[in-house]
């Protein structure tokens, strides 16, 4: 499954995962595109304002050169090294975890910046979560790196003592045996981390966190919002996790009834469409495989809420919606970072007597 985030008439959310470009003929077009745009070859200032985003134009997801074009000034919003250092020097953990996040390509001060966060906060649940999310770059590279491998293993050890009855440490154990070939264990590990009595992911709050850092270097706050919306903390790594234990060859009914516990749990703290999606998708592959009774009616949901994201995407895709104001699109963020992308899109829907 390909995660390339909705990007609501090329002034809504960002694309939750950034593409890297390289010289290619994709590129370069997008390149000329933004001359264009912005009458000179170095396109928008960092960061980007809502002008910047907005020039694009509607159908950002229908036609490809327009969707370079947004991912190459969304790239440009990243916090860069001379962001990092300051909010690096102002010492708040929350803001140099929400920086590690969403650093600029390249940035390897990012890792530092989480460890540092975590000598300012490590008693908080969120600080530990996005560090053990910054390390996973490091940790498990085509060549692992035994530093960060070790690092990772104390932080889920940090964040077990701080929260005994969240399943997440445990999962990201399963994944990095996954990681390392070792899918025995990583099955017996997701079961055990299903026996908890909770999974707490934090990405709401880690988006928070991306805000913080944003705003204290003067991002205008559109772009700040739009900066924590590319934020899936470790909701790609319960996608991996997941998806490898769901689709090996020896998978067992206990494994698919973990991954189905796990995709539930996932879907219930869900506030972004992408994150319901992921949910889906995994409890899509295990019912199939479990067929317990009623499982019918479990994919009809799914399928019901699918088409209701879609219709959703649709609207926010509009030329209608193009034409918001930057105030109007601060308003709908304001409710998507208070309840959900859906229920922000249905307030938003509301006022134009739309329903999805």
């Amino acid at each position: 499954m390909s995660f390339v985030r909705f990007v609501p008439a090329a002034s809504g959310p960002a694309p939750i995962r950034l593409l890297r470009f390289r010289k290619s003929a994709a590129l370069m077009t997008a390149m000329t595109w933004l001359s264009m745009l912005f009458g000179c070859s170095h396109g928008p200032s960092h960061p980007p304002q809502f002008a910047d985003f907005h020039r694009i134009g509607p159908g950002v997801m229908e036609d490809g050169t327009k969707l370079a074009a947004y991912l190459a000034v969304f790239e440009q919003a990243m916090l860069s090294p001379s962001d990092t250092a300051a909010i690096r020097w102002r010492g708040k953990a929350r803001e140099m975890i929400g920086a590690a996040m969403q650093g600029a390509v390249g940035d390897e001060s990012c890792f530092l910046l989480a460890r540092e966060a975590v000598l300012c906060g490590s008693n908080l649940p969120v600080v530990l979560t996005g560090a053990a999310k910054s390390l996973t770059k490091q940790a498990f590279q085509q060549t692992p790196d035994a530093e960060a491998l070790g690092e990772f293993a104390s932080l889920l050890s940090d964040l077990e003592r701080l929260e005994p009855g969240n399943g997440l440490p445990e999962c990201l154990r399963a994944y990095a045996q996954l990681k390392s070939g070792e899918t025995n264990a990583a099955k017996q590990l997701l079961q055990a981390a299903m026996r908890k009595p909770s999974l707490a992911l934090h990405g709401p709050e880690l988006r928070r966190c991306v805000m913080e850092a944003a705003t204290s270097v003067n991002y205008p706050r559109y772009t700040a919002s739009m900066l924590a919306l590319g934020t899936l903390g470790m909701s790609t790594e319960i996608s991996v996790l997941g998806r490898g234990l769901l689709n090996d060859p020896q998978l067992d009914r206990a494994t698919a009834e973990a991954c189905l516990e796990m995709a539930r749990r996932h879907e219930a703290q869900a506030t972004l469409f992408i994150e319901q999606l992921i949910a889906f998708s995994l409890q899509k592959r295990a019912l199939e495989f479990l067929k317990s009774p009623g499982f019918e009616k479990d994919l009809e949901r799914i399928k019901d809420v699918r088409e209701r994201i879609k219709n959703a995407n649709a609207f926010l895709n509009s030329a209608e919606m193009h034409k918001l104001s930057e105030a109007e699109w601060l308003k709908y963020y304001v409710k998507l970072f208070e309840k959900s992308e859906m229920d922000a899109a249905i307030d938003l829907a509301a006022r134009f007597n739309r329903k999805f």
